[in-house]
């Protein structure tokens, strides 16, 4: 089977042998296969959901990051598996003190007496790659120590080598930039929270976007008791999501205030906790909400915040042009987009939701995966990451209050954050949607040009010439290759000014009359353009006739 092949060529003598280890556990599992799925683009193994969580919670904690990233990729896994993987939270047997004291020790260059007044032996919360102490410095100042587990390092690098080389080799088919793009995510992944200094300068900057708003608490990073494998901050008192139990007025509020902090993290930051689940946070006693565990962040520039954002009010508002056009431009993919068949396929998906009498998020958010799945369309990691947050705020929010909705604490927010003066009926709404789409198809006819041209210029494009005569066939030629030569120019000038248009609607630097006007010059440019050089062509013509 594919994935016995060696890989002995590639890696060191100790990650063979640590391959071995990993196939054998797979083969005991009924997972002999699965990178070679995951390669190809689609995961659909013949063990239960809970089989494959339990397999990769034995390989150990890169395996259990790589089912957590899995859990949020619908285009690879169904439902059942991604529900599964979800619940995969990192928590394990925590290493003994005498561990954790001797990494302290080293990475912070003193005994645990001088650099604490005391510190608490048994940790207050343990994951797959370190543990929490709580702790007293000299001067008081209560502190949780976050400790990496020693050589845990090294058998991470170990087993992402192993995980990347057995997907990247598997790439015999489906799509292989999807499976790249897989593997790239998960890598950067592990990176990020294997060096508590990058933990600390998210903490940093979450702070600083949150320290005029007193109802979110984040943790003071202590830089002099910080380290790679170390990470000192401040103690927030509070309790954890996940031990809130039933209904009350308290947990009605609690939900409502996660919910905001995280879309406003997402649409008007475009910086967010990349794992925010119940007991990766606290509420205080005065209902702030506190964030621990910001190794895992998500990102989102203004342009793709601004796409995510006129998506996901597109999708509330029931306007697949506008969707349409939020998803395309969000899309990095380098293959052929069918644009008409994924506006009929957001059309349907769009129809189906409006017979139900309330939007149901997690079947939102699903669905719309499973078409960007569809069309293999390579979507920024953010994208991604903000889509899991939004499901998890559902999620949590339900279990604290079971009339929780998303939707009426989302509407404001996406509805302030849209382009400017994009209209808010309906209707208006449609005709910004038809407007995007406009532009969108003047995309379309002008990538199909700068595909010939990339065809001419590496010598694949044929013309095929019915040639009844020699000079005749010449003639015909040398005019093909100048009209040619001038469609090429006007679809790449259409090409590149649809796209600027496109981002300045996106970033908020022009209204859609404005885009239309500018289309609209354009387009008159471009047909002046086209007139002078044809004139230009056929005075040539005409002299060379007289010549003759």
């Amino acid at each position: 089977m594919a994935v016995a092949e060696p890989i002995t060529g590639i890696l060191d003598a100790r990650s063979r042998g640590r391959y071995r280890d990993v196939l054998a556990i797979l083969v005991r599992y009924g997972l002999s296969e699965m990178f070679e799925n995951l390669a190809r683009g689609r995961f659909t193994p013949r063990v239960s959901p809970k089989t494959v969580r339990d397999a990769l919670c034995e390989l150990g904690p890169a395996f259990i990051k790589f089912g957590q990233l899995l859990s949020t990729r619908d285009e690879i896994l169904s439902k059942p598996f991604r529900d599964e993987l979800a619940k995969l939270q990192d928590e394990t047997t925590p290493f003994s003190f005498a561990v954790a004291q001797a990494v302290i020790e080293e990475e912070l260059k003193g005994t645990i007496s001088m650099l604490f007044e005391r510190i608490e032996s048994i940790p207050i919360a343990s994951g797959s790659i370190g543990q929490v102490h709580r702790a007293w410095l000299k001067d008081g100042t209560e502190v949780a120590v976050k400790v990496q587990g020693k050589g845990l390092e090294e058998l991470l690098h170990c087993d992402t080598a192993i995980i990347q080389q057995l997907i990247l080799r598997m790439k015999t088919g489906g799509d292989g930039d999807s499976a790249a793009r897989l593997v790239s995510d998960f890598m950067n992944d592990v990176q990020s929270e294997l060096d508590y200094e990058l933990e600390a300068n998210n903490l940093d900057r979450f702070a600083w976007q949150f320290e005029h708003d007193s109802g979110i608490r984040v943790p003071r990073v202590i830089r002099s008791h910080s380290a790679r494998h170390v990470l000192t901050t401040t103690y927030e008192p509070g309790t954890k999501l996940a031990d809130l139990q039933g209904y009350t007025p308290f947990n009605k509020s609690t939900a409502q205030a996660f919910a905001r902090t995280l879309l406003r993290q997402i649409f008007c930051f475009g910086f967010f906790h990349g794992d925010p689940h119940a007991d990766n946070v606290i509420v205080s006693k005065d209902g702030a909400i506190g964030f621990y565990d910001l190794g895992l962040v998500g990102e989102l520039g203004p342009p793709e915040r601004a796409c995510v954002n006129t998506l996901l009010y597109s999708l509330l508002q029931q306007n697949a042009e506008s969707a349409t056009a939020s998803v395309l431009a969000l899309s990095d993919s380098t293959g052929s987009i069918d644009a008409a068949a994924l506006r009929e396929d957001m059309r349907r998906f769009l129809a189906s939701h409006r017979t139900t009498h309330a939007v149901v998020v997690p079947r939102l958010l699903a669905d719309i995966l499973a078409i960007t799945g569809k069309y293999r369309l390579i979507l920024p990691r953010g994208f991604y990451l903000a889509f899991k947050v939004l499901a998890t705020a559902d999620s949590v929010g339900k279990n604290l209050d079971p009339a929780f909705d998303l939707i009426p604490i989302a509407m404001p927010l996406l509805r302030q954050n849209q382009p400017a003066e994009l209209p808010q009926d309906a209707n208006a709404h449609q005709d910004y949607g038809i407007g995007l789409g406009t532009l969108l198809r003047f995309q379309d006819f002008s990538a199909t040009l700068l595909t010939t041209f990339t065809q001419l210029a590496q010598g694949q494009l044929k013309i095929q010439l019915d040639h009844l005569g020699l000079e005749d066939a010449c003639r015909c030629y040398d005019r093909a290759n100048a009209r040619l030569a001038l469609v090429l120019f006007v679809g790449l000038l259409m090409l590149g000014g649809c796209g600027i248009i496109c981002s300045f609607i996106l970033a908020k630097l022009l209204t859609v009359r404005q885009a239309v006007l500018a289309v609209t010059v354009l387009a008159a440019v471009s047909s002046i353009i086209v007139a002078l050089i044809h004139r230009g062509f056929r005075y040539k013509n005409a002299s060379a006739r007289q010549e003759r």
